[in-house]
Parts: structure tokens; C-alpha cells; sequence
């Protein structure tokens, strides 16, 4: 697939299939190259999961109990060369660098909400490596409560305190 160019990155949906039971929960997932955010790494995948159960996989984490959807993004090891076709290139760095769950909406509405981030993250809008910069992760949970607030009724959004 075509990566998509923004101001400051770019982002590519992963094609790569489910390895892991668990990664069927998976309703979309984008690698960002975003050169410049961190000195030592530049690739980052975001995704958005469901939080149904699913078979033969763990039980998922909630935040709270009613939450269906979580957003998270991920700092990838650079030494596997991350390639958005396969899976054994996606090697998360920890700490995860943000973690949103969402209840109330449909797999589409969470699907097109992660496409607007995307967005946001290739275009500058939203930093993804935050520690360190006093209000980024405010400012980033903030913009997502504000666009969900103001487009979506009856959506709840949680996150880590």
C-alpha cells in the first residue's frame, strides 16, 4: 500500500496478518514514520483494537469495565527495520506512548476516529514521543475528548491517570 505523506511523516497501513490470537483484535493499524520526534527511533505504530473477548486469546484490559475500543501508540525497535507487510519487524519499545479506551461507539465510528489521529500525527498536529514536553499528553487527550465530544453523542472516552 502507498504511504500517505503529511508535513512531518508519513503513515502506511499494515497489511501484515494476525500472528497471535490476540492481534485479531486488531480493526486497523497504520506504521507513522515520523523522523525527528525522537534521536534514536522514528517509527511508531498506532491501532485500534476492540476490547470484546476473543477466543483462545487473554481477556482484554480495561480501564473501565463498559470500555469497547482502545487506541494506543507504539514506539517500534528501529534494529528490525519496520515494514507495515510484516509482522516480525513490529517490535514495540516500552513504555507504550499513549493509550486511550473508548465506550459507546460502533467498530466504524472507532475505525474513522484513528484515521483522524493518523492524520493528526503525520500533519504535526499531535506529538508522539510527549515525555518531557510539559502538556503534551493533555493537549493530546484533549483535542481526541474535544473531536469525540463534538461529533459523536453518547461516547465515553477513559484513560490511564
Amino acid at each position: 500500500m502507498t504511504p500517505t505523506t503529511g508535513r512531518v511523516g508519513t503513515s502506511e497501513v499494515i497489511t501484515a496478518k494476525p500472528g497471535k490470537a490476540d492481534q485479531t483484535a486488531t480493526l486497523k493499524a497504520w506504521l507513522l514514520h515520523l523522523p525527528g520526534q525522537h534521536p534514536f527511533w522514528s517509527d511508531y505504530m498506532f491501532g485500534v483494537v476492540h476490547l470484546r473477548p476473543i477466543e483462545r486469546g487473554r481477556p482484554p484490559v480495561k480501564i473501565m469495565p463498559d470500555a469497547e475500543h482502545e487506541m494506543i501508540v507504539v514506539a517500534l525497535d528501529p534494529s528490525r527495520k519496520p515494514n507495515a507487510s510484516d509482522t516480525n519487524t513490529l517490535i514495540p519499545l516500552h513504555p507504550v506512548n499513549y493509550v486511550v479506551q473508548f465506550a459507546g461507539m460502533t467498530d466504524a465510528q472507532a475505525i474513522e476516529t484513528a484515521a483522524l489521529l493518523v492524520n493528526a500525527f503525520i500533519e504535526g498536529g499531535f506529538l508522539v514521543e510527549p515525555q518531557g514536553i510539559v502538556g503534551a499528553r493533555d493537549h493530546f487527550f484533549g483535542k481526541v475528548q474535544h473531536y469525540i465530544t463534538n461529533h459523536l453523542s453518547n461516547v465515553r472516552m477513559y484513560r490511564e491517570k
